[in-house]
């Protein structure tokens, strides 16, 4: 069982450093003429208003949908699911983040070169791909470290049993 979570903890890992070095190259790019960075700082905040604004929507539906799940099934199944809602939130916040430094820096790249634009466009891109790959990946991997326990069929809830046909 050990070799079975390193190697996705690793992989996890290389998905998240993978994410963070594509953003600091995305980032190290220039951002084009004064007008260019004011269009994007407007830009910016809107999309960051917009994730704050469902964040809110997102943190009530998960509230609700966990304590069916809580009522349903068991206190672990909700837990589980709220480390997911949070971990694919904070893809969400990564990708957008990287959105919004990546656009003006193409468009900056694409008055030198289609070449410069495309690597600066499938920079930021591989971020959004890498940080949710590696954020599932590492949720998944959180939600079996603490509920390893209740991973064993014989020792799962009599009534979950049950209910997924596994009695």
């Amino acid at each position: 069982m050990h070799v079975l979570i390193v190697i996705p903890a690793i992989v996890a890992v290389f998905a998240i450093v993978g994410a963070a070095s594509f953003n600091r190259y995305v980032v190290r790019q220039n951002a084009g003429s004064p007008r260019m960075k004011e269009l994007q700082q407007y830009i910016r905040r809107g999309a960051y208003t917009f994730m704050l604004e469902e964040s809110k929507v997102m943190g009530i539906a998960m509230l609700i949908i966990g304590a069916a799940l809580w009522i349903l099934f068991s206190w672990d199944i909700s837990v589980a699911f709220w480390i997911g809602s949070l971990f694919a939130m904070s893809a969400g916040f990564i990708g957008m983040n990287a959105a919004t430094h990546a656009n003006v820096r193409t468009a900056n790249a694409a008055k030198r070169s289609f070449k410069e634009a495309l690597n600066v466009a499938f920079s930021g891109g591989s971020v959004m791909g890498l940080a949710v790959a590696g954020l599932a990946l590492g949720g998944l991997l959180l939600v079996i470290l603490l509920f390893h326990h209740t991973l064993d069929p014989e020792t799962i809830h009599i009534e979950t049993r049950y209910l997924f046909g596994l009695e």
